[in-house]
């Protein structure tokens, strides 16, 4: 079977290996270079967690994040902010939720059958800590906590000040840059295309640079530019800085009150921070997130910065589907590290008829058509 995978992010990667393995002929498109969509992220692996935004926790969080400079709202798809607005309040059933986080459980379990045969890319089970000083912020991620019928293990640390920390001690965190390379050298036998994709249709067929290609399916893993395909994707800009090693960070950190999170590397550290709803690439905020994070970490002025587009479903939640020949995953909006090989894995058994549609994983997909995707990212 001849497939083509568009995209050379981490889920395409994972997608076109899967497809191999299986002894499918796999053409991969991707539009720069490998990863160039996913390297800026933190790597932080959450395993069977979930976040959902269609709720008046998330919209609280998000307000903050705009009153002090974390979060900035300039443009979102309109499709999306329909989508949202019918599906805000919405309960989604536990059965959903836990279909959700098989795929993060998944990609855990892939990533450390992947350092078992190699640890080339940094991956390491050492925890990861919330940190909290807003008493408000710290209590309503323990309601939260509460709420939740299935979780990771999680230890409570409550500061006199009002705020506090969550330690989980069973998340990990990998170098997103290594571990782009990394898959990318075990492609073998895989064609690669670099070229923007011009056209995508339901029947199979893709339009290029090298010209009109007919495959017997298509997997989109495009991330936000899935929303030219029908789907009520918006983009959340997000950048991502390599600065030197700091001592004293032994674990994964998210600072909660800033959006900001901080990973340690074998020689580096990892630092992201932006929650940007916004269709550009200009990049000059930039430039105040880095000095907070410096100002947080201790970390020198001037060092390395990738930016990507974290692409969010109506509900936070990941999106595997189907359409004739055409599948697209995407969606996995701030844990799109953890839920890559899970969408990888799923859209593959949908394009080789190795499985059915899940009812939630492809809720928004009647929408699914082909279309144009010149032009779809920032630029």
């Amino acid at each position: 079977m001849r497939v083509a995978v568009l995209g050379g992010g981490i889920t395409g990667l994972f997608a076109a290996r899967y497809l191999r393995a299986r002894g499918a002929e796999v053409t991969l498109y991707e539009q720069t270079r490998m990863g160039a969509g996913s390297i800026h992220a933190a790597g932080i692996l959450e395993g069977h967690n979930y976040y959902t935004i269609n709720n008046l926790r998330y919209l609280r969080r998000a307000f903050r994040y705009l009153r002090n400079g974390s979060s900035q709202l300039r443009r979102v798809d309109r499709r999306w902010f329909m989508g949202y607005l019918r599906s805000f309040g919405r309960t989604i059933r536990p059965q959903d939720l836990e279909r959700v986080a098989e795929l993060g459980s998944h990609s855990l379990r892939e990533y450390a059958s992947l350092a078992q045969t190699a640890d080339d890319f940094g991956f390491w089970i050492g925890g990861l800590t919330e940190r909290y000083e807003n008493p408000r912020l710290f209590r309503d991620a323990l309601r939260n906590l509460r709420s939740r019928p299935e979780q990771e293990r999680v230890e409570v640390t409550e500061d006199k000040g009002g705020g506090g920390s969550l330690h989980y001690p069973d998340m990990g965190w990998l170098d997103t840059e290594r571990c782009i390379q990394r898959i990318t050298r075990e492609l073998s036998g895989v064609r690669t295309v670099l070229a923007e994709v011009d056209r995508v249709d339901v029947d199979g067929k893709v339009e290029s640079p090298e010209g009109r290609e007919p495959f017997d399916r298509v997997i989109v893993t495009t991330g936000i530019a899935c929303r030219r395909l029908g789907l009520p994707i918006t983009a959340v800009k997000g950048y991502g800085w390599t600065a030197p090693r700091v001592a004293s960070l032994r674990n994964a950190v998210i600072f909660a009150d800033w959006g900001l999170a901080a990973v340690p590397l074998t020689q580096s550290v990892k630092v992201t921070s932006g929650w940007d709803f916004t269709l550009s690439a200009d990049s000059r905020r930039a430039n105040a997130l880095w000095a907070r994070a410096r100002k947080l970490l201790g970390v020198p002025e001037n060092v390395p910065m990738e930016q990507g587009y974290r692409p969010a479903t109506p509900d936070g939640l990941p999106l595997v589907g189907r359409r004739e020949r055409l599948v697209v995953a995407t969606g996995g909006f701030r844990l799109g590290w953890s839920f890559a090989p899970g969408l990888a894995r799923h859209a593959v058994d949908l394009a080789l008829d190795d499985a059915t549609e899940d009812p939630f994983l492809s809720r928004y997909c009647g929408s699914l058509r082909g279309g144009s995707l010149r032009g779809a990212f920032p630029s």
